[in-house]
Parts: structure tokens; sequence; C-alpha cells
């Protein structure tokens, strides 16, 4: 710590001061970081430490300075002492669980910075509401009245469907989801050319990733496909079988 004292003393100009790494217990020290951080306008740090006396570290930021001056919270978990909600997670798996040791005055620090959120199982109403979703990854089927009670749907941007999931819904995306510009499809394709009778175009997607096209066989496929999202303008396609690709090339001469 006598070390980063004498460091940050040289720099009498600094305001904005960011701080990762492996660090040795004496980092972890609110009060000494009082002196210091006194003229910053943020900091934010994530300590890599293991922890014996855990509760006695965490009072030593919950001072005023830090709770009610300078309104900087942290928590500890993993082996990491880090500010929040800087560092906090941004993905999360449903179930999510904030970290239990923490100086932020409630959960919600957690949940707000949030912005990639997986569900891979039917989700059980929550108390919780995830307010800043970006990504929302299904691997599993579930009704938009719970969505609704979870996310705010309106500010997702990239929705990624997994598995065999039930697509009836895919039609009233622009409704329920007016952000949304990326479409990624997981082992899906059959599913979309099975039910293509009775999807209209959609048009609000300008991004379409296809993990796999081995299920697209036909050109009448591909055409049915494009018929389907017509405003794309970004593709993104991995192939798993490269014959794929000359088999298609041959049909398309045949047709021209």
């Amino acid at each position: 710590m006598n070390t980063m004292e004498l460091f940050l003393w040289k720099l009498p100009r600094l305001r904005h001061f960011v701080f990762s790494g492996k660090v040795h217990i004496d980092i972890a020290n609110g009060r000494r970081w009082e002196i210091l951080a006194i003229d910053l306008v943020t900091f934010h740090f994530n300590f890599q430490l293991g922890v014996g006396r855990l509760n006695n570290i965490l009072e030593t930021f919950r001072t005023p300075f830090w709770l009610e001056r300078k309104r900087w919270f942290v928590a500890y978990k993993n082996h990491h002492l880090f500010s929040v909600p800087y560092f906090a997670d941004t993905i999360a798996s449903f179930p999510f669980y904030p970290p239990v040791h923490s100086t932020a005055p409630d959960d919600r620090f957690f949940f707000q910075h949030i912005k990639h959120l997986q569900l891979p199982e039917v989700a059980t109403i929550d108390l919780h509401y995830f307010t800043h979703i970006e990504t929302l990854e299904l691997r599993c089927t579930i009704p938009l009245t719970t969505l609704h009670t979870m996310i705010d749907l309106s500010r997702v941007r990239h929705l990624i469907l997994n598995w065999l999931i039930n697509l009836s819904n895919l039609p009233i995306l622009p409704n329920i989801m007016p952000n949304l510009y990326k479409l990624s499809l997981n082992d899906q394709c059959r599913n979309i050319l099975r039910s293509v009778r009775e999807i209209q175009p959609i048009e609000q997607i300008r991004s379409l990733q296809l993990e796999d096209l081995r299920e697209i066989t036909r050109v009448s496929d591909i055409t049915q496909f494009c018929r389907i999202f017509p405003c794309v303008e970004h593709l993104h396609v991995n192939l798993h079988v490269s014959i794929w690709i000359g088999e298609q090339y041959n049909e398309a001469e045949e047709h021209m």
C-alpha cells in the first residue's frame, strides 16, 4: 500500500483512476483509500485477493466518505473485491444471484447492470426486474407474459434463440421488442421452414446470425428464408459441413 500511496501522491492532478489486478491484502483498506481518493471524481477497482476477515474489510468501506460523500459501493465475490456497478457482472444466467457481501444499499445496483441475460430453463416469477437487458438469450420456450414480468423488453436489441423453441411469437417481435435489430438462430433453421407459411416478413431484423445451414437443402428453402428476413444488412453464418456450399452452388446453377 505504501508504494501505491507514493505513486498517487506524485500525481496531484489525477481525477479518474481505475485499478485492477492481484493485490496484497493491505490494499483492501477503505480508510487508507479515503486519503488517497479524496480528490478523485471516479475511482473504480477490482482487487483479486484472498480474504480471511471479510466483514472487517467491508466495514472500512462503509464510512460516510464511501456511502454518502462519494457514493462509491463495493462488493466481494469469487475472491474479488470490486467497485459497484463498474466491475459488476454484465452477463447473467437466470436465476441470477447478486453478491452476498456488498456495501450497496440494495440489489438493484446489480440487476440494473446486467446487459446480457440467459434463460436456460423456464423462469419462475421473480421479485426483481431487469431494466437494461440488451441481449436476451432464450434456451427454452417461455410465455411472453412471464418475460414481461422480468424484463423491460423494449430495450432488447439482440435476441438469441437456442434449441427447439416455439417460434409462434416470432412475427410479433416488432411489437414487443421495438429496438430489436439482431436475431441469432441456433439450430432453428428447420423449425422456421416448417412454419414458413405462417410467418410474415420481419423487416425489423437488420442483422441475422445463423448457426448451421445444413438443414436448408434446397434453393427454395433459401428463397423462403430471405422472404422472412428481407431487410438483412449483416449476415453471419457458421457452417459445420464444408461440402454444403458446393452442393447449393451446383443446385443453383441447375435453376439458372
